[in-house]
């Protein structure tokens, strides 16, 4: 969804294969289309060339939670107005998110409920030289807003799920570690507040879109590979092969876990893939809780509830400590 996204600002033919056939996929698509994209598809490929926003962007109730924040970020950074229709339970509670998140890329207009939905106004403003992350989400929309610009900004990511967006990111411009403004002492000082927390430095980095043809190859989905690890780590005698799961270091907790509850699970690097890739070989059930710490449970993700049920079928005790990824 974020290769598509992203790959739709970019303002050239940008290629996306091995794109998953869910029903997320082709909603994003025909949302895409409706903010006037080329699309073509053909045997499992996506080629989107998009095109600057020339009227209000609308978000429809049908476009995917997870380009929402992007869409919202990229239609305002362009100097349009966005209207994002209702979505239903809970659809108040995510524009509080998502108004807090705009704020910090630098949006200063207004905001108006009309019933049918939220409309954000135009910024009159260009996004903010330099923004934080807690999520992978906040750092796409990140870098959506400077990919609509043309502007470069710095991305703090202050958790691992924002961290490992980072990469990705990189297949739409240039992300380097260079730092601003704090120099030596000031980033000691920060990692050494860090250690005192028991967290994790801030991982700064600046991001320069660009334009470009390009071709991305994306590896299986995290989650998805995660249910059937999950699956075969619970049911005796079993022996499954996955192949080309995304491996970001950031992303891949919910393996490590399973190893170290001790169920037979490999897996070695898979080639061939725009993004981190690995073929996972499960053949033996979990014997052991895990414990883990808030820092390990932020590279897991939504595959907590997987781990909720391998623990429940585990002998020993699982214990989860609080984190963004899991607050309570």
């Amino acid at each position: 969804l974020t290769a598509l996204m992203l790959g739709s600002l970019v303002g050239d033919t940008v290629t996306v294969r091995n794109v998953s056939p869910s029903p997320e996929t082709a909603r994003l698509i025909e949302c895409l289309g409706g903010w006037g994209a080329e699309i073509a598809e053909s045997d499992g490929a996506v080629t989107v060339r998009g095109t600057a926003f020339e009227r209000e962007v609308f978000i429809p109730e049908s476009c995917p939670d997870g380009a929402m924040a992007a869409a919202a970020a990229a239609g305002i950074f362009s100097g349009r107005s966005v209207r994002i229709g209702n979505r239903g339970p809970g659809f108040e509670g995510a524009m509080g998110d998502l108004l807090p998140l705009l704020r910090g890329l630098g949006y200063d207009g207004d905001v108006e409920e009309d019933g049918a939905g939220f409309v954000f106004g135009k910024s009159d403003s260009p996004p903010a030289g330099s923004c934080t992350a807690e999520t992978s989400g906040e750092a796409e929309a990140a870098a959506a807003a400077a990919l609509a610009s043309g502007a470069s900004n710095e991305i703090v990511s202050l958790g691992a799920a924002a961290s490992q967006a980072f990469r990705l990111l990189s297949l739409f411009g240039g992300v380097s570690d260079q730092r601003k403004g704090a120099g030596e002492r000031g980033e000691e000082l920060a990692r050494r507040k860090a250690r005192a927390a028991g967290a994790k430095m801030p991982d700064s980095r600046w991001f320069a879109p660009s334009r470009g043809e390009r071709e991305i190859v994306v590896p299986g989905d995290t989650l998805i590979g995660a249910a059937v690890a999950a699956s075969a780590a619970v049911l005796s005698g079993s022996d499954v092969r996955i192949r080309a799961v995304s491996w970001e270091p950031e992303r891949r907790g919910f393996f490590d876990a399973l190893r170290r509850m001790k169920a037979g699970i490999e897996w070695t690097p898979r080639q061939g893939f725009s993004l981190d890739a690995a073929d996972v070989w499960i053949h033996g059930t979990a014997r052991a809780g895990v414990h883990l710490t808030p820092r390990q449970a932020e590279t897991i993700g939504p595959e907590l509830l997987l781990l909720g049920a391998v623990a429940a079928a585990a002998p020993g005790e699982t214990l989860l400590r609080g984190s963004r990824a899991f607050p309570r």
